[in-house]
Formats: structure tokens, sequence, C-alpha cells
């Protein structure tokens, strides 16, 4: 399960080895959301779970190719119904 929090703040912890990829969240006209973490590389299509019961659909990803950033990408969502 995904979680959010507010940027920085992490919620879930990996298991020894494994690594953590956390995104940041934003509607279509560029509000951000907030950011998710998971334990798999997150795709277009897909539908994340995350705090307080809010469902999302992913609509795009922008992978973030940048070693100095904590994020792996940009997840572009909207309201899952």
């Amino acid at each position: 399960m995904t979680q959010m929090s507010p940027p920085g703040e992490r919620t879930q912890q990996a298991p020894f080895g494994a690594r953590m990829f956390t995104y940041k969240l934003f509607t279509q006209d560029g509000n951000e959301l907030g950011e998710a973490t998971y334990l798999d590389v997150v795709d277009a299509g897909e539908e994340i779970h995350v705090a307080r019961g809010l469902r999302y659909l992913v609509r795009k990803v922008v992978p973030l190719h940048d070693h100095e950033s904590s994020y792996a990408g940009l997840l572009e969502v909207e309201p899952a119904f």
C-alpha cells in the first residue's frame, strides 16, 4: 500500500536491502498533493491508495534521473472512483 505524507517524511520502512520509490503527486493543473512511497515502480494506469483512504489513478509518470533527488519521479494523478 502506498503511503502519502508531507515532503521529506517517511511513513514506510523498506525490508532489509529493498529499494523504496518515492514520487511527488500532482494534479493535471499542477496542484501538489504530497508524496507517495512504493516498494515497486509505479506505472501509468495504476490505481494507488494513499493516506486517509484516498485513491488516485495515475495518468502520467515522469521519471527523474537526477541522482541527487530523493524522488524516483513525478506522478500526475486524478481521483479514482
